[in-house]
């Protein structure tokens, strides 16, 4: 039997979906994220897929398969300018999600599409990228801080919190203000 699987808002038709010998279950924290188990084995259910050893190989392949339609909806919507695809994009190369090797420099590409376009999880990515010199980028605490704001001005609630601890703490190139951290933990609370 299958639970209902949607990627990026729309079913899978029942032709696009390959036979498995077990229940599929698809859970979807995020708005265009899957995270699935393919097994009945006991434990998380939120994470990459979970191939468990008594898996079949039928099971494996739907998983691989699975894996690479996902990768190529994101590819798809990335390119057709979705902020949220080219964000998750980015973190698939830096990270080596979605069957992806790790790529900083295809990573730091759709992760400065996606902030360009306003998307806060990208924004507050190049902020941690500047700040930690990752990407091949250098560290810079100017261009570090502009985008922890951009994000934070935008709603995200890590970036409030990070200029929250940027304020009391002195960092990110700040003096230390306790009313401003204030301000930004109650922002993100």
């Amino acid at each position: 039997s299958i639970i209902h699987i949607w990627i990026m808002g729309s079913p899978l038709l029942p032709n696009e979906i390959p036979q498995s010998p077990s229940p599929i279950i698809i859970l979807e924290p995020h708005p265009l994220s899957l995270c699935c188990s393919l097994s009945s084995a006991p434990g998380p259910r939120l994470g990459r897929p979970l191939i468990h050893e008594s898996c079949n190989k039928r099971t494996a392949t739907w998983a691989c398969w699975l894996t690479r339609r996902r990768r190529e909806l994101f590819k798809k919507a990335a390119e057709g300018g979705n902020g949220y695809a080219q964000w998750r994009l980015g973190y698939a190369y830096e990270f080596s999600d979605l069957g992806l090797l790790t790529d900083e420099v295809k990573a730091l590409k759709w992760y400065r599409q996606a902030a360009e376009g306003g998307e806060a999880c990208a924004q507050r990515r190049l902020g941690f990228a500047y700040e930690k010199g990752r990407l091949g980028l250098k560290i810079d605490l100017e261009i570090a801080l502009m985008w922890f704001k951009k994000a934070a001005e935008g709603g995200d609630a890590r970036s409030q919190c990070r200029l929250g601890f940027a304020y009391k703490n002195g960092r990110l190139g700040l003096k230390i203000d306790l009313e401003i951290a204030l301000m930004w933990f109650k922002k993100a609370a």
